[in-house]
């Protein structure tokens, strides 16, 4: 693992890649008081307070990992009818994607040292 890994401007996720965007904080707290957000159509993108993901740590992964799980319910087209079974598998499959093949793999290992 490089020693500080950059934060990436995108991650792909299986066929899907996710524009990741950092925002003013101020721009986050005015627009529905939200740190991160999710645009669910293509082109995918990621909208995140940029002074979380700048301190690091625990916060900035789990905005981060929170985000692309609303991603990977999303093109797997799992609604309230999903089974318990099935959302669970495809949740645990994407976090596993995310972990250890993705652009974020470093930086998100980083984040828990």
């Amino acid at each position: 693992m490089p020693k500080d890994p950059k934060f990436p401007s995108y991650v792909t996720m299986g066929y899907t890649k996710i524009k990741l965007i950092l925002v003013d904080p101020e721009i986050c707290k005015d627009i529905g008081e939200q740190q991160g957000s999710y645009m669910g159509s293509p082109p995918y993108k990621i909208y995140l307070d940029r002074d979380i993901i700048t301190n690091g740590g625990s916060d900035a992964a789990n905005l981060v990992i929170h985000e692309i799980l609303h991603h990977i319910y999303g093109v797997s087209e799992c609604d309230d009818k999903t089974t318990e079974e099935i959302l669970v598998n495809t949740l645990a499959n994407g976090i596993t994607e995310l972990i250890y093949r993705s652009e974020l793999k470093d930086w998100l290992r980083k984040q828990t040292l």
